[in-house]
């Protein structure tokens, strides 16, 4: 029920030659252990319950199976959860709408089968720290809870001159408590020995689990030997809670459904889901027939790993097979199959050789073939109130058609519900929760240049997955858009640094292992800068480069080179933008523009039309100008953005030489109309 705690354990069955039996025996010292668990002090008609869980403890005890799931101390099952959750009483039965009102008396009804029923279902057992409450129900279900699933469940009779009684033996030496059933009445004597005999005709009204045996203990029987019992009426009571039956009472060891039930091979509760239709378990046998097949949907994506069902008789071959289809009246397409032999009554858990892989809505079909004692049911049924008690009720069952089917004796497949609409058959289906595979590492870029908006990362489709959550780390480094296989991420146009990235899948049992992280470099922008604006002749050239070493150059030119050489001439007089865009190692690119303004032809006027000259003109020291007649023109130099460096009589100016070696390199003029204007 959603719970695992064990997958493998151990068994530690104590080991002994049963070549000859020991005449007498005893579970609370057996090679210096004891697989015995105190006694209790039941409450209300809850015997059965006491016996069933008592005979479960003993099995978990000397396995090792209790000890080997973890758990701390002797196992103690819960009575109370079973008494309460069985759904055969008032309180709950499934097959019920509503499903309260009607059946057994919570804390006075059931016994053994009843017990088969409620485990079989997956329900318990559970611990008694899990679900102990007497006076109110427990819940019914918690995923806190530890369950245990009892594998196999056998019925014994000793008979009545007690061929089966080694049989019995050997399974309390193997498998622990054995459960069994009294009548409690004027059937005692010294000692606390019990023994009703055969003629006596009162049912069996309590349920009891053996430990052990003496054959020499004299009972009010005519032969000796007993059984050593452990009882549920509290420590206080007979031999510190324990007493003897005669091997030869009428119903211990005798009873068909109460003699002797012996629950083996419990372990905890491996499996996610039990598909059954047989709420109430084996309540009735189609005699006549040997093969029949419960029809199946699965519900999620799961493994079917074992079948459960009931046989009738000792001794008998039996066949599994799972089917695909049922078409036109006949089971198709075998997904799996197993066969063999089991020794005794009872119910059995066979795990299948070839497990077979459901998806949500697969039909499947389980098929069983019995080889003889026909094949157990459920069906709408009268039970004990308290075990063998004259005092009955009917618990009602439910079906659907198509759910359970037997070969007829003319061979065809024949729907159970036109035989009973209360029926159907004990096959059942365990089955383990399939989540999805492992995502594999996105693929994606994995160097991302800060203020790209998103890229795109994917994985391939993964078995078994309804859903996927991506996510990244930091979480703020960018928004995620998932589209199942296939997220965007929108990234943070402020972060930079190493993004994670990584994917996992999910479905209705839960999530799949995460992805591998998949390492994103968000990386900063190569800084680029080729200088600030300039002015040149039309005359000139410049030579222009980028201020690092990058991976690859891209000019407005088409040059790929660091640097550009600018002829002016080529260009034209005029503002020309010249931009570079640069890519780094990390395949980032950025880029800088600068503007030229290219000059043309300089035109010299004054007022008076004097014939001068500047030179050299370009200049970087000096300036000459020669021609002017007039000394008393002014000379002004100013430069592109109007800002006048220099204005002075040109008889001031010493050798008609300016020096110009402080001024910063540009282009000076005076556009107004003044007597003199300088440009170089």
């Amino acid at each position: 029920m959603n719970k695992k705690y064990l997958l493998i354990f151990l068994f530690q069955i104590p080991l002994f030659i049963f070549s000859q039996l020991p005449s007498s025996f005893d579970l609370r010292n057996y090679n210096g252990n004891s697989y015995v668990t105190s006694v209790k002090a039941q409450q209300g008609g809850t015997c059965w319950t006491h016996g069933a869980m008592a005979a479960i403890e003993g099995n978990l005890l000397i396995t090792g199976a209790w000890q080997q799931a973890g758990e701390q101390g002797e196992p103690n099952l819960s009575e109370y959860h079973l008494d309460w959750w069985n759904g055969f009483n008032q309180h709950n039965n499934d097959d019920l709408n509503p499903s309260t009102g009607n059946g057994l008396t919570v804390h006075n009804g059931g016994d053994y089968r009843v017990t088969a029923a409620y485990l079989s279902r997956g329900e318990g057992a559970v611990r008694d720290i899990d679900a102990s409450t007497f006076a109110s129900a427990p819940l019914r279900f918690d995923t806190s809870f530890h369950y245990y699933y009892v594998r196999n469940i056998e019925w014994f009779i000793t008979g009545h001159q007690l061929e089966q009684i080694n049989t019995i033996k050997m399974k309390i030496m193997t498998q622990g408590i054995v459960g069994t059933c009294m009548c409690v009445g004027s059937y005692w004597s010294a000692g606390n020995i019990h023994f009703q005999p055969q003629y006596d005709f009162n049912e069996p009204n309590h349920a009891v689990a053996i430990i052990g045996w003496d054959d020499h203990i004299q009972t009010p029987a005519n032969e000796s030997g007993a059984w050593l019992c452990k009882n549920s009426w509290g420590s206080g009571w007979g031999n510190n809670g324990y007493f003897w039956i005669s091997y030869y009472d009428k119903h211990c060891g005798q009873h068909p459904q109460m003699g002797a039930i012996s629950f083996q091979d419990v372990e905890p509760m491996l499996y996610d889901r039990v598909y059954y239709h047989d709420y109430h378990g084996w309540r009735d046998e189609l005699i006549k027939c040997t093969q029949a097949f419960n029809k199946f949907q699965a519900a999620d994506f799961e493994e079917l790993k074992a079948v459960s069902f009931y046989t009738a008789v000792d001794s008998i071959d039996y066949s599994i097979v799972i089917y695909n289809n049922f078409n036109n009246g006949s089971l198709q397409n075998v997904l799996s199959a197993k066969s063999g032999f089991i020794n005794h009554t009872g119910f059995h858990t066979i795990n299948l050789d070839s497990i077979v892989t459901l998806f949500p809505s697969d039909d499947f079909y389980i098929s069983l073939l019995l080889a003889d004692g026909g094949q157990p049911y459920d069906r709408t049924s009268s039970v004990p109130v308290l075990l063998g008690s004259s005092a009955r009720t009917i618990v009602n069952s439910t079906a659907s058609q198509g759910q359970s089917y037997y070969l007829d004796l003319n061979g065809n497949w024949t729907d159970l519900y036109n035989f009973d609409t209360t029926a159907n058959f004990c096959i059942k289906g365990l089955t383990m929760k399939l989540l999805p595979e492992t995502s594999a590492l996105p693929s994606g870029n994995t160097s991302v240049c800060k203020g790209e908006i998103f890229t795109v990362y994917q994985i391939p489709l993964i078995n078994y997955a309804t859903d996927y959550e991506w996510s990244v780390f930091p979480a703020n480094a960018a928004t995620i858009i998932n589209n199942d296989t296939i997220a965007q991420l929108f990234w943070n146009q402020s972060f930079t640094g190493t993004v994670s990235l990584s994917v996992k899948a999910k479905n209705n049992w839960g999530y799949g292992v995460s992805s591998p992280s998949l390492l994103i470099n968000i990386n900063e922008l190569p800084t680029v800068n080729i200088g600030n604006d300039t002015s040149v002749f039309i005359n000139q050239s410049v030579s222009i480069a980028a201020n690092h070493t990058f991976s690859a150059y891209l000019w407005n030119n088409n040059s790929i080179d660091s640097s550009v050489l600018i002829n002016a001439a080529f260009l034209g007089a005029g503002t020309h933008q010249i931009w570079l865009r640069v890519t780094d190692t990390n395949a980032c690119v950025n880029s800088d523009t600068l503007i030229i303004n290219i000059i043309d032809n300089v035109s010299i006027e004054n007022e008076k039309n004097q014939d001068f000259r500047i030179f050299p003109n370009p200049s970087t020291d000096y300036i000459k100008i020669e021609g002017i007649t007039d000394i008393n023109s002014i000379v002004t130099i100013q430069n592109i953005e109007g800002k006048i460096l220099l204005e002075k009589m040109f008889a001031d100016i010493k050798n008609d030489r300016i020096d110009i070696k402080d001024f910063a390199k540009g282009v000076y003029f005076q556009w107004q109309e003044r007597i003199l204007s300088v440009i170089f």
